[in-house]
């Protein structure tokens, strides 16, 4: 469970919205939260925003007196109640410094909201959230401003999870089971696995560069529904050793060139009722040059949907893989039989949508 939550706050009210959601994430995983505050101290010209070198010790103090007043208050706040609660002042640019930070500090979540500050401040706080996604070694869940996450004990918690295939996108499904069992008790929750397959369209301005005939393409769908139903069935015997309940845990197959694009319209999809609170997907994929593309959807999804979002860098997947390997093993035994809230998905029960544009 996440234990240590690092929440980085820059005064604002907007920022201030991960709070309540790192409370509960906190008060359900009985973990504490560190509130840090960057010092950034810029010099606001105009439209440029600049670095001052000119800055006496006593104005660094000043600034430093009045950022550990405020996340004073917040610490004392009634949301903080009951969490163990560390304050930490830094100075230097924000992401770079807040990215320092983390991984020493043994953070095993950053909460943090993807815009604060009004006007030009406002785009320099997105673009904090965007190094974060692309550097954090650990998870991070980006709130957003006008969609925050419901932190009520009466919202069962309805998460997207991306994955491509591969060992790496795989990475996100421990941090989203832990995400959904915190956010959703003691309601059931729900995980929704999508699996994009990135085939080019029959039709449209790609059409002259598709070479995949229908045949390999129901092939590929196939194989996408195969490697869902068998992701399905590691998360139910997952959630049966590890957690007090088992959510509701369904799975798709959609064919569309554009990845990023169809996971925002499957999470976004208010006409058929099928809205999610959360995507949750990994920063890479697949090897090569796929890589680097998969790494391109995260952003892409990241900047083109409403919805927060729960961010994974893939670390030493191998080694955590051992270790959990391990964990099961020596519980299994001694676990007690869960009974499942949710039937055993079987292939054929995988629904396979092709979008228009694919």
């Amino acid at each position: 469970m996440f234990r240590r939550i690092l929440v980085p706050l820059d005064g604002s009210t907007c920022a201030e919205s991960a709070i309540p959601v790192a409370a509960r994430i906190a008060h359900a995983s009985k973990g504490s939260i560190v509130l840090l505050k960057v010092v950034n101290l810029p010099i606001d010209y105009g439209m440029f925003l600049t670095q001052s070198s000119v800055l006496t010790e006593q104005d660094v103090e000043v600034e430093n007196a009045k950022a550990t007043e405020y996340l004073t208050s917040i610490a004392q706040s009634e949301q903080m109640e009951g969490i163990g609660t560390k304050i930490e002042v830094v100075s230097g640019p924000i992401a770079p410094t807040l990215l320092s930070y983390a991984e020493p500090s043994r953070a095993d979540l950053i909460v943090m909201s993807s815009h604060g500050y009004t006007g030009f401040k406002r785009w320099v706080l997105g673009s904090v959230a965007d190094k974060v996604i692309r550097h954090a070694q650990v998870p991070a869940l980006v709130l957003r401003e006008h969609e925050p996450l419901s932190a009520g004990s009466r919202h069962s918690l309805r998460i997207l999870v991306a994955l491509d295939g591969s060992t790496l996108s795989e990475a996100v499904l421990d941090p989203v089971s832990q995400l959904v069992a915190a956010l959703s008790e003691p309601l059931q929750g729900a995980l929704h696995l999508l699996r994009v397959v990135d085939v080019l369209p029959t039709s449209g301005a790609w059409r002259s560069q598709a070479n995949i005939g229908s045949e390999m393409r129901e092939h590929m769908q196939q194989d996408a529904k195969v490697y869902l139903a068998s992701v399905v069935a590691q998360l139910q015997e997952d959630f049966a050793l590890d957690y007090e309940y088992m959510p509701t845990i369904t799975a798709s197959v959609v064919t569309d060139a554009d990845v990023a694009g169809a996971i925002i319209r499957e999470a976004e999809n208010t006409e058929a009722g099928n809205t999610y609170d959360l995507i949750a997907m990994s920063t890479h994929g697949r090897g090569g040059l796929e890589r680097w593309t998969a790494g391109s959807v995260t952003e892409r999804t990241l900047h083109g949907t409403k919805l927060p979002l729960l961010i994974v860098r893939p670390q030493k997947v191998a080694h955590k893989m051992h270790d959990k390997q391990e964990k099961k093993a020596m519980k299994e035994d001694a676990a007690p039989e869960k009974k499942a809230a949710v039937v055993d998905i079987e292939v054929d029960e995988i629904e396979v949508e092709t979008w228009a544009g694919g």
